[in-house]
């Protein structure tokens, strides 16, 4: 096996486990492994279960999560302990119903804006901030932001769909990485985007804190 250890983090390591997963596959069914054959998505399925029972055991996991509120911080922090990337260790997170949230990579548009890179742990939409001041302030102050918001993204028909959320962002070299979660407030504090000219500041609406 030759791995290359260039990415970013310990996405490497997970590369390693998955593949190892692979060679039980050559001992239950070497009638097809051994011959050409396009991917099978249930193996895979497989073995990124079998890899994360290596790298992430049930057991520790649990114990060690309980000492830990659900933020972002906590997430970068369990995903540092393990050695795996943060994608990775929410995925497991969620896996064993110990937290439910979402992760979101966001890189800067050509013209201004931010896209969704990708998301873990969601529905595969084309979300959008319904204020965009928000990913802006914390890309350009490199402070953790938090607070609550709405995201937005625009269906087939064009109807716009929206999903409040409690968020914390954060800038990481050349993207943002976004930690969504269910408000724990009255939403009715909350305003819809279609008032947004009436609502107060987004300064106002989060609490900005150094990372």
């Amino acid at each position: 096996m030759i791995v290359n250890r260039k990415p970013v983090g310990y996405r490497w390591r997970f590369t390693i486990a998955h593949e190892l997963c692979h060679t039980f596959f050559y001992e239950l069914v070497p009638e097809l492994k051994f011959y050409p054959h396009g991917v099978n998505q249930e193996e895979e399925r497989l073995c990124n279960l079998g890899a994360a029972e290596l790298l992430l055991p049930a057991n520790p996991v649990k114990s060690l999560v309980k000492k830990f509120s659900v933020s972002l911080e906590s997430l970068e922090y369990l995903a540092s302990w393990f050695q795996v990337s943060a994608e990775v260790m929410l995925l497991r997170l969620r896996d064993l119903k110990l937290w439910i949230g979402q992760l979101t990579v966001w890189r800067p548009k050509f013209g201004g804006g931010f896209g969704l890179d990708r998301m873990v742990g969601g529905t595969k939409s084309q979300w959008e901030w319904s204020d965009e001041r928000i990913p802006k302030y914390a890309w350009e102050s490199g402070r953790t932001t938090r607070g609550r918001t709405y995201v937005q993204y625009r269906d087939c028909s064009g109807g716009l769909k929206l999903k409040p959320v409690s968020y914390q962002i954060v800038r990481r070299r050349d993207t943002l990485i976004g930690f969504w979660t269910n408000p724990s407030h009255d939403l009715s504090e909350l305003p819809l985007p279609l008032f947004r000219s009436q609502a107060r500041p987004a300064s106002d609406q989060v609490t900005h804190h150094v990372s």
